[in-house]
């Protein structure tokens, strides 16, 4: 397009703008001027021959929102700052914080006497628009302080340390702590900030300069699109690398879940080799069954089921805290415990206080809770002591009654305090007896949010008195796989049962 084609335009306007109504003569003209000078603008950017000098516009921007940052400073400073705190109560800078950015600006930090601030300020409207939208704090207001800063320093060539690279801008923004504003955030203030600047020069640069009106739009324009297109790299990148540390990660963790895997299955076995294979048989008066289920390969719960002699038995039933590999490291100090301090064997009380012993300060943070059962058949009488264990069930039957029994914490758990003294109960046997031992993984198992609990695993046993040991215990192992059904488990489970008979 040449000059002769836009005089022809201009007379072509001139004469339609004749047959327009005075009232509506006003915004065609706007229009018009506006479109002129975008059509001027397209023909000096295809020659080359711009009739304006971006530097200085870039440089009448920097001034122009320099102008209004200061100007929304001083009124922050004046009698009308009282307006501010009613709009956004709390969310105010100090005074001190006003004139820190003053004095930043190398501007007054005491405005002029009589000074008129009665209009309104761009940045003030822009801050009361993020403000609209809700979720500001003190600290987000001084972040997008340095957003619109960003668009002011952005127009200079020789720019502040803080504000001199936009990619350390965007990074700092996106990922210092300094910072409360999230990605979408930003990007919403920074569109709305180019909004309210390109609406604000609009209005005011006269007629006489829409053709400034127009490249200070493009600067403006350009230098957000550069911001929100390294806003969107920084994510990217961000995101990139944390997927990659992810994967990273979880190879590493893959690794280190295969060695572990691995030194699960050894200690498994090597607790296999440790563990009592088999039971006391071959004596008509007593008759004992066993389901010892660990939740992995290793467990926490530790069993000693022993003849001592043709009349005596011991049981023993311990539970390290917690579960699964925490647990099963003190199987062994556990076991080797017991083992030492097996001449007490008819003496549960002692047994207890010298495993307490040998076990103070080798369990870390855990503890041991434990159960310790001496039966001597010629005398009828059991002894007992419960170290902080889950009470025992001893049901005695006369003739067609049936009696039960708890036998209930006589001392505190082992291995936590050094000096503990434990109670000793000794018990006569009726006719017949069937004592059950367990670890709380029996009790604890849940359905449901609701837990078996001692009430609902005795009623188990109820429902099978007149069945053998072997066939109770298998009964047993049915009804309480079958509570917990599909429900997650969360620890080991052991249960000893001993039927004695004359």
């Amino acid at each position: 397009m040449d000059q002769n084609e836009i005089n022809k335009m201009q007379d072509a306007v001139t004469r339609a703008m004749a047959a327009v109504p005075l009232d509506k003569a006003e915004d065609l003209k706007f229009e018009v001027d506006l479109f002129q000078a975008k059509v001027q603008l397209i023909i000096e950017k295809s020659t080359g021959q711009p009739s304006l000098d971006k530097k200085i516009v870039r440089e009448n921007l920097y001034e122009f929102l320099r102008d209004d940052l200061i100007y929304f400073l001083q009124k922050l400073l004046s009698e009308h700052r009282a307006t501010f705190e009613k709009m956004m109560p709390g969310l105010v800078a100090s005074h001190r914080e006003v004139i820190f950015q003053l004095k930043e600006l190398q501007a007054r930090a005491f405005y002029p006497v009589g000074k008129d601030f009665s209009k309104t300020s761009m940045i003030g409207r822009w801050i009361l628009t993020l403000h609209a939208r809700g979720n500001l704090t003190p600290q987000k207001v001084m972040n997008y302080f340095n957003i619109y800063k960003n668009r002011l320093y952005s127009l200079l060539e020789d720019k502040p340390f803080g504000f001199s690279d936009v990619e350390t801008i965007v990074r700092r923004m996106l990922f210092s702590s300094d910072y409360e504003i999230s990605f979408d955030e930003i990007y919403s203030a920074e569109l709305e900030l180019r909004r309210e600047i390109t609406f604000t020069l609009l209005r005011r640069l006269s007629t006489q300069s829409r053709l400034e009106y127009l490249v200070s739009k493009e600067i403006i324009e350009e230098l957000s699109d550069n911001f929100i297109r390294a806003l969107h790299r920084e994510t990217a990148d961000r995101l990139r690398k944390a997927v990659q540390e992810m994967d990273a990660l979880n190879k590493q963790i893959l690794a280190e879940k295969k060695n572990v895997d691995s030194e699960i299955r050894i200690a498994g076995k090597t607790q296999d080799k440790n563990i009592q294979k088999t039971l006391p048989v071959g004596d008509d008066r007593i008759n004992f069954a066993l389901w010892y289920d660990p939740l992995m390969s290793v467990g926490g719960d530790y069993y000693n089921v022993r003849k001592i002699d043709d009349n005596e038995y011991s049981i023993f039933l311990a539970d390290i805290s917690g579960h699964g590999i925490g647990a099963a490291m003190f199987f062994n100090t556990v076991k080797l415990a017991f083992e030492e301090n097996v001449s007490y064997a008819e003496r549960p009380e002692k047994t207890m206080r010298m495993m307490n012993e040998s076990l103070y300060g080798k369990l870390s943070d855990n503890f041991i809770t434990a159960i310790y059962i001496y039966i001597n058949l010629k005398k009828r009488i059991i002894k007992c002591c419960n170290a902080g264990h889950p009470k025992a069930f001893l049901i005695q039957r006369h003739g067609e009654k049936a009696q039960v029994r708890f036998i209930r914490s006589t001392g505190k758990m082992l291995g936590i305090f050094n000096r503990v003294s434990f109670r000793e109960g000794t018990i006569p046997l009726g006719d017949a007896a069937r004592l059950i031992v367990y670890t709380d993984g029996i009790t604890e198992a849940e359905r449901d949010g609701q837990m078996l609990g001692e009430r609902g695993f005795l009623s188990m046993f109820r429902q099978n008195l007149n069945r053998s040991t072997e066939e109770t215990m298998e009964a047993i192992k049915t009804a309480v796989l079958n509570f917990q059904g599909s429900s997650q488990r969360e620890d080991d489970r052991s249960i000893i049962l001993t039927d004695i008979v004359r």
